[in-house]
C-alpha cells in the first residue's frame, strides 16, 4: 500500500469519528444511521463499509487505538517491579482514562466494555516485568476492573487517589 492510499484512509477515518462525534451530541450513536454519518463526513456510504459495519464500529476502533497507544507509552519507560515507577504507570493511567473519559463513557453505554481491551494491553505491558504471566493477567485484570468501576462510578475521586490504591494492591501482589 501507498504512502498515499494510507493518508487517504487515515483522512477518511479522521472524517467519519469527526461526523460521529458531531453527531452524537443531539442523538445516541445507535440512533445515527449509516447514510447520516456518510453525509456528514462528505463520504459515500461504499467507502463505510469497506472499514466498518456500523457506526459504533468507530468508536471501538477508537477507543482500541488510543488504549493502545496510551498504554504503550505509559509503560515503555518503565520497570513495574519499582515501586515508584509502578505508581508512575498507575497514575498515568487514571490520567489517560479520565481525561477521555467521554469517549470511554460513550463506549460503554453502547454495550462495549472497555475491560478486554484494558486487560489485554495492562497483561501485556506487566508481563514484561513479570515471570508469571498469569499474575499478570489476574493483576490486570483486577487493574481493569477497578478503573472502569471508578468511571461507572462517575470519576468521584481523583486520578491520584486511585493510582494510588492500584500502586497498592499491585505491589503486594508482585512482592
Amino acid at each position: 500500500m501507498t504512502k498515499n492510499m494510507i493518508n487517504k484512509i487515515i483522512r477518511t477515518k479522521q472524517a467519519l469519528r469527526q461526523a460521529l462525534w458531531s453527531l452524537s451530541r443531539d442523538k445516541e450513536i445507535e440512533e445515527i444511521t449509516v447514510s447520516e454519518l456518510c453525509r456528514q463526513a462528505n463520504i459515500n456510504r461504499t467507502t463505510f463499509y469497506k472499514y466498518y459495519s456500523v457506526p459504533v464500529d468507530l468508536i471501538i476502533e477508537y477507543v482500541e487505538e488510543i488504549c493502545q497507544h496510551a498504554l504503550y507509552e505509559i509503560t515503555r519507560n518503565h520497570d513495574p517491579k519499582n515501586e515508584h515507577d509502578l505508581y508512575q504507570i498507575m497514575l498515568d493511567t487514571c490520567k489517560f482514562y479520565y481525561n477521555n473519559q467521554e469517549v470511554i463513557s460513550m463506549f460503554v453505554q453502547n454495550g462495549k466494555t472497555v475491560l478486554p481491551i484494558m486487560q489485554r494491553i495492562f497483561t501485556n505491558g506487566l508481563s514484561k516485568g513479570l515471570k508469571d504471566h498469569s499474575l499478570a493477567s489476574f493483576i490486570s485484570g483486577g487493574v481493569s476492573a477497578i478503573i472502569l468501576q471508578w468511571g461507572l462510578n462517575g470519576f468521584k475521586q481523583s486520578p491520584e487517589e486511585i493510582a494510588d490504591l492500584l500502586t497498592t494492591y499491585t505491589y503486594r501482589l508482585m512482592s
